[in-house]
C-alpha cells in the first residue's frame, strides 16, 4: 500500500526532542494504533463532549475520530506552556521545513494535518489538502489553498460547471469552528497547561479569517490574483 509520510521533529529549549510521523494511506487517511491511546479511551468516546454538530452515531463509530487523532500527542505537551519556544523540523518526501516558533504554532501545524486526515466528517473537506500539506502556512496561504482545492473539486465533479457559489465552503468552516471548540473542551481534562488547547485556538483562527474574508469578497487576496 502506498503511503505519504510527514515527520515532525520538535526540539525544545531544554534540549529534549519529540518526533511524530504521520503516515497517510492512498485515501489520505491517517491511522492511530488504539493501543497507543488506551489511557484516553474515555476521553475519546464519541459521546464524551460530543460536538453538537457531529453527524456520527455510536453504531457508526464508538470513538471520536478527531479525539483519537490528537490524543496520542497530548501527553507529550500536557506540561508545556504554549508560549515556550522550540524548533520544529518537518521532513516530507520532496522537501524539508524548519521554523523557530512557540510550541502552540508548531503544534497547530501538526494538528492541522492529523485532524484533516482523521476521518472526522466535519474535517472531510480538508482531507485533499493533506496530500500537499504546507507546514506553518499563514492565513493568506491557507485561504488561497482552501479556495483552490474547493474550486478544483467542483471542476473534477463537473468540468462543464460554470455557475456555483462558495457558500458551502464558508458553511464548512463554520461547522469546523464548532468542532474546534468542542475539541478544546475534550482536551482540557487531559493537559495540565495550555499548549495543545491553544494550538487548537490558533488553528481555529483560520476558520474565523475565512468567514471575514468571505464577507469582504476576499479583497485581501484579490490584489495579487489576475
Amino acid at each position: 500500500m502506498n503511503t505519504r509520510q510527514f515527520r515532525y521533529k520538535f526540539t525544545f529549549e531544554s534540549g529534549t526532542q519529540f518526533e511524530y510521523q504521520v503516515n497517510l494511506d492512498e485515501q489520505l487517511h491517517s491511522h492511530t494504533n488504539i493501543e497507543e491511546i488506551s489511557n484516553f479511551i474515555e476521553v475519546c468516546d464519541l459521546k464524551y463532549c460530543q460536538c453538537p454538530n457531529c453527524p456520527l452515531t455510536k453504531e457508526e463509530s464508538a470513538l471520536c475520530p478527531s479525539a483519537v487523532a490528537i490524543s496520542r500527542l497530548i501527553p507529550e505537551f500536557e506540561k508545556m506552556n504554549s508560549y515556550e519556544r522550540c524548533s520544529v523540523h518537518v521532513l516530507t518526501e520532496n522537501r524539508e521545513y524548519t521554523k523557530e516558533c512557540d510550541i502552540q504554532h508548531g503544534l497547530q501545524s501538526l494538528f492541522g494535518l492529523v485532524l484533516a486526515t482523521s476521518g472526522c466528517p466535519r474535517m472531510e473537506f480538508l482531507r485533499s489538502m493533506a496530500k500537499f500539506h504546507l507546514p506553518f502556512s499563514n492565513s493568506e496561504e491557507t485561504i488561497v489553498r482552501a479556495l483552490s482545492f474547493y474550486l478544483l473539486s467542483k471542476f473534477a465533479k463537473d468540468p462543464t460547471l460554470r455557475d456555483f457559489t462558495i457558500e458551502d465552503l464558508k458553511n464548512n468552516y463554520e461547522e469546523l469552528s464548532i468542532v474546534n471548540a468542542a475539541l478544546c473542551e475534550r482536551i482540557s481534562s487531559l493537559e495540565k497547561l495550555d499548549a495543545s488547547k491553544n494550538a487548537l485556538i490558533v488553528l481555529d483562527t483560520f476558520s474565523q479569517m475565512f468567514k471575514v474574508e468571505f464577507e469582504l469578497d476576499f479583497e485581501d487576496i484579490s490584489d495579487y490574483i489576475s
